[in-house]
């Protein structure tokens, strides 16, 4: 009964052991995704900007030149780059914050499991113990009931 007791202690040590894992590797999981974007923002920031300003050059050339035309559809491409580059930076501030969310999720749904299974730890060795005492108990006091029987009863 011993055995088994420490077994599922052993069990449940086990699982918490794998739910600790399970939540490292979802957040690090999720962290390298954030990292993942993040760096694909930069780099797509990085090239809009590079664009906005061969944009702006170009525009300023021909703002000198008698091709007001040519001028006017630059402006509109750079506002809709622009408009383009603020409505990437929206959707990746969402998809970070969708991101966060499902993360801090992730984590309070493990954290909560952890809870519990240390609760139920908690609860196993405190049975554990009880038993403990009773076996002790248990023996102790069926040794001295063994003596008592063992003794002769004098009358004198």
């Amino acid at each position: 009964m011993l055995e088994n007791e420490q077994r599922q202690c052993l069990d449940m040590q086990e699982s918490q052991d794998q739910a600790t894992d399970e939540y490292a590797r979802a957040l690090g999981d999720a962290q390298t995704r954030l990292a993942q974007k993040e760096a694909e923002l930069r780099k797509a920031a990085e090239n809009h900007a590079s664009e906005v300003e061969q944009l702006r050059c170009r525009v300023e050339q021909e703002s000198r030149d008698t091709h007001q035309v040519e001028a006017n559809a630059l402006r509109e491409q750079l506002a809709e780059l622009e408009k383009s580059v603020e409505q990437e930076k929206a959707q990746n501030q969402e998809l970070q914050a969708v991101q966060e969310k499902a993360l801090r999720g992730e984590s309070e749904k493990h954290g909560q499991q952890l809870k519990e299974l240390r609760d139920k730890l908690e609860k196993t060795e405190q049975e554990l113990s009880g038993s403990r005492q009773e076996q002790g108990a248990g023996a102790a006091g069926g040794g001295a009931a063994a003596l008592q029987r063992a003794r002769p009863v004098s009358h004198y």
